[in-house]
């Protein structure tokens, strides 16, 4: 098969034509085609997959890909950060760790961190310096 006759298939799938009519045309066997279409990712689903993967979830826009590029998923990154944003329950989060802060005792759930030891700035100044943050930022010792 000859790199034009790829090329060909390559056109003739993306534009829906089915297997028989693409060997027709170009003078190949069904099977040839077939096997060339689905070790190169040109099957209907593949196609259909591809066709879905060009539109931002979040406003609908199509998006152009970059060959040689990650594909895109969203068209703009204000698409991107407001389409997490409204699906926060959707993201894989599972580095979670609770433990008990060392300045106030209370129970601290922490993300992405295994050492940390206070809950907040105020508990680890008050627990190294013996000092307490007042709502008006003055300190007492």
């Amino acid at each position: 098969m000859t790199t034009e006759q790829k090329q060909l298939i390559h056109r003739l799938r993306v534009a829906r034509k089915d297997y028989q009519s693409v060997a027709a045309e170009l003078g190949l066997k069904i099977g040839t085609v077939k096997t060339y279409c689905f070790r190169h990712g040109l099957t209907n689903a593949d196609i259909e997959e591809q066709e879905q993967n060009d539109i931002c979830p979040c406003c609908g826009a199509s998006i152009t890909q970059r060959q040689k590029v990650k594909p895109r998923r969203f068209c703009s990154d204000k698409c991107r950060i407001k389409w997490w944003n409204d699906n926060r329950d959707l993201q894989n989060k599972k580095a979670f760790t609770r433990s008990l802060c060392e300045g106030c005792g209370e129970e601290l759930i922490s993300y992405g961190s295994k050492n940390r030891k206070y809950c907040s700035h105020a508990c680890y100044v008050s627990r190294r310096f013996g000092m307490e943050e007042t709502a008006d930022d003055s300190r007492t010792v």
